[in-house]
């Protein structure tokens, strides 16, 4: 069970390689002079722009050097709209700041902005063989067989950058048909300028690519590699394949060109983008082990708004909670390896949800348009599961949230002997594509399943199965198991005749029967 806390919490940023390029004065852990506000509900102050008539207010901004008080996130709705960032210069009295602004009648709450990092683990120079392991390893292939999903399902990569013009994801990058490009409007009226392929709210422009100049060593290779684990261009006959297939992504970039790209400097308000332009899916693959009010209010908003929330758990080998992955409105995602065992880095805890593979990862690269290499990390776990969400958004008439995620979860295998220190720290265990499909395909009865039987069940020595179909009809039966392996198959089956199979075919557990007129397939379970 995650717990939710409401607190601010110190947190350690992971090492790995990574290391925050603003130097903090005051705590590391925090950006030294910026601030979140909130102005009460009840509240009819309004701070952007600041008339100038609250005396008490003009003292502290005057004391404390306060400048640019502006609205946090463009969303206008509440509880968002009463949200407020500042900047002030006396860094050193921001806990004298935060104090005096909490004073105020009409401020609810006035607290320090986390920083965030992105959470790769190590770099793999690209040469190596691009053998997607974590493909095989989920079933992926066995999915596709049910469902390749849909284009008009939308995963936003709330990160720091996406090369949308990568040959493997051109083809997958989200296009908004609201938007006049480069007219200087904001046509669809969403608050953004310019969006038509995302935007970057660190910089405040229409260009989600990461920085000129960024090489395939870079840390701003971040965002794309997570960007193709999670819906690369699939069967285009080059690079890599995707478990998103041929959902759409939405660059959001959250990182200044000016940094080094290590850390996410505006993690909310990305994902407020990502609300704002229309998201299904928000994958997010940093964090810390701080939280604020403010993050949680974004986090409520985006899955009030129906949308799947996945988060990456962290690479510190701890339990700590990692936030934004530790709300309970997200799904929190460890890593694992090749053989399904905890991967050495990732953290764990009875609040993570699921595990998924992300210990060399192979997946598109920012530096050129066919740049590939692997990374590993809970980042690389996180748009894994994201695309795998968007696959089953894709696959069924209108999943809510709730429904994607049991779906996912019901759909894990158990990794409990590969990990016998972790029991109950992985969450369901090892996210399984191919079954969480065969639930999709099993709720949607495209044939009439009341006229397919199979008796008895569970199953004895033999069982006999029956369809009654069109006389003209020639049909075809499979038999598999939950990892996907054909156990039985028949072709050319006519209509309005039984067929009796030896039950030694089955393995022991589920089974799952499809059976197909060649354009629809009705789906069954048989327990043995």
């Amino acid at each position: 069970m995650k717990k939710k806390i409401t607190l601010l919490i110190s947190f350690a940023l992971l090492g790995f390689g990574i290391s925050i390029s603003n130097t903090q004065t005051v705590d590391p852990l925090y950006w030294d002079g910026q601030l979140y506000l909130k102005v009460k509900d009840t509240s009819t102050v309004i701070l952007d722009p600041y008339p100038g008539n609250i005396p008490a207010l003009n003292l502290i901004i005057s004391a404390f050097g306060v400048s640019n008080l502006k609205s946090a996130f463009v969303t206008i709705t509440p509880p968002l709209d009463r949200i407020y960032h500042l900047d002030f210069s006396d860094t050193m009295g921001v806990n004298t700041l935060i104090a005096q602004l909490s004073l105020l009648s009409f401020v609810e709450y006035a607290e320090k902005i986390p920083i965030y990092d992105a959470i790769e683990l190590n770099f793999i120079p690209n040469d190596i063989h691009p053998s997607q392991w974590h493909l095989i390893n989920i079933n992926a292939a066995a999915a596709w067989d049910i469902s390749t999903g849909s284009p008009t399902v939308k995963i936003a990569i709330v990160d720091n950058g996406v090369l949308i013009s990568h040959q493997d994801l051109a083809g997958n990058i989200w296009i908004n048909t609201g938007e006049i490009p480069n007219n200087l409007l904001d046509d669809d009226f969403n608050g953004f300028i310019d969006d038509a392929n995302g935007y970057d709210v660190a910089d405040l422009d229409n260009n989600p690519n990461p920085p000129p100049g960024t090489t395939i060593s870079s840390p701003f290779v971040h965002g794309t590699h997570c960007a193709g684990i999670a819906s690369a261009v699939t069967n285009n006959g080059i690079g890599i394949a995707s478990i998103g297939f041929q959902s759409k992504i939405i660059p959001v970039k959250c990182s200044e060109n000016s940094s080094t790209g290590n850390s996410i400097s505006r993690a909310y308000e990305g994902i407020d983008y990502a609300m704002a332009a229309g998201a299904d899916v928000i994958s997010m693959s940093f964090g810390g082990e701080g939280t604020s009010l403010t993050g949680q209010l974004v986090i409520q908003r985006a899955a009030g708004n129906g949308i799947v929330l996945v988060g990456a758990a962290g690479n510190s080998n701890v339990s700590t909670q990692f936030y934004p992955a530790a709300y309970p409105e997200v799904i929190a995602v460890a890593s694992t390896d090749n053989l399904d065992v905890k991967s050495g880095f990732s953290n764990y805890g009875d609040w993570v949800d699921v595990s998924a593979p992300g210990s060399g990862i192979y997946s598109t690269l920012a530096g050129n348009n066919s740049a590939y290499g692997s990374l590993s990390g809970t980042s690389m776990a996180t748009p894994l599961v994201a695309g795998l969400a968007g696959l089953t958004i894709g696959s069924l008439p209108s999943p809510t949230a709730a429904q994607v995620r049991n779906l996912i979860e019901s759909g894990c295998d158990n990794i409990d002997l590969q990990n016998p220190g972790y029991i109950g720290k992985l969450g369901a265990g090892r996210i399984n594509a191919h079954k969480t499909l065969l639930t999709t395909a099993i709720e949607k009865q495209a044939v009439n399943a009341e006229l397919f039987q199979a008796y008895p069940n569970p199953v004895k020595e033999s069982f006999l199965i029956e369809y009654t179909g069109k006389s003209s009809g020639i049909y075809s039966l499979r038999i598999l198991d939950l990892c996907g392996k054909i156990l039985y198959e028949k072709e050319g089956l006519p209509a309005n005749e039984s067929i009796e199979i030896d039950s030694d075919l089955l393995a022991k557990g589920w089974n799952i029967l499809t059976f197909s007129d060649g354009v629809n397939q009705v789906f069954k379970k048989l327990l043995k």
